[in-house]
């Protein structure tokens, strides 16, 4: 065991060598240590998984904290293992380093400052890696971290002329609908607001804004209940008869573009 904790600490070390093929092997290496060592149950994604005895609550700290500084590495290569080692790290560590990852990753992903556009793209990944890879046991803690921060986003007037952060976001909520939207509390909870900012999203002026809404839409009609699915055909179809019936004048292309979106929109509930 002592053992095992030095060649992680060694492997830990070398992710921040200053040589990018170093950093690359040691995150690797990192990886295949974790995933050797990592002891989840046959039924991950039903069950509560463990870890292994080598990682005590401090090394796990050091090794969460040491992958989410990786994915900001300079090199496109050592970002790209970063987050497949997220994808094993979040399967060993204990729910806390999850949650604690997964607002991290949130707050990375929804921040207006990120000074390469590409980083933001890395930090949606590790985002949807995480919701896609932790256990079902997980799911409320990881729901009751994620929601609320996309909500403020999806529904503030300042943010949404933000289309990078808008889009990130929407994946992100569709994502985790997906995966947790029919059982965990703090998004069923949640549905009718759901619904609210994501048909907010529909109006947008950027059409792959309103492609993106439409699609976490589709997600959402699944798992939402009878009266609020109803409410929701409603206004699609009213807005379908809205577009159709403004096509003269300049009103034409907003009117043609939010019919063909709407359609897009009932489309994707139906498949």
């Amino acid at each position: 065991m002592a053992g095992a904790r030095e060649s992680l600490s060694s492997l830990l070390k070398k992710t921040t060598h200053y040589d990018k093929d170093e950093r690359y092997m040691a995150t690797s290496d990192l990886c295949t240590v974790l995933q050797r060592h990592a002891t989840p149950s046959p039924q991950l994604h039903t069950s509560p998984h463990t870890t292994t005895q080598t990682m005590d609550p401090p090394m796990e700290r050091k090794i969460c904290t040491a992958i989410l500084s990786l994915l900001d590495d300079e090199s496109n290569d050592v970002q790209a293992v970063a987050v497949k080692t997220l994808g094993v790290l979040l399967v060993t560590v204990a729910e806390e380093n999850v949650r604690n990852i997964a607002e991290r990753l949130c707050g990375l992903v929804l921040e207006s400052h990120v000074n390469r556009s590409e980083l933001r793209d890395v930090y949606t990944i590790g985002l949807t890696t995480l919701i896609k890879s932790v256990p079902v046991s997980m799911g409320n803690g990881v729901s009751h971290t994620l929601l609320d921060p996309l909500v403020r986003v999806l529904s503030s007037k300042s943010t949404t002329t933000d289309v990078p952060i808008v889009l990130a976001a929407l994946e992100v909520l569709g994502e985790l609908i997906t995966r947790f939207g029919s059982n965990a509390p703090p998004i069923r909870s949640k549905h009718e607001t759901l619904l609210d900012v994501t048909l907010q999203q529909l109006s947008s002026k950027q059409q792959v804004v309103r492609k993106r809404a439409g699609s976490t839409i589709g997600c959402l009609a699944v798992v939402i209940s009878d009266a609020l699915l109803e409410r929701l055909v409603n206004t699609l179809l009213n807005r379908l008869e809205d577009g159709l019936t403004s096509g003269g004048g300049s009103g034409v292309t907003s009117g043609v573009g939010e019919c063909l979106d709407t359609r897009s929109v009932i489309r994707c509930m139906c498949t």
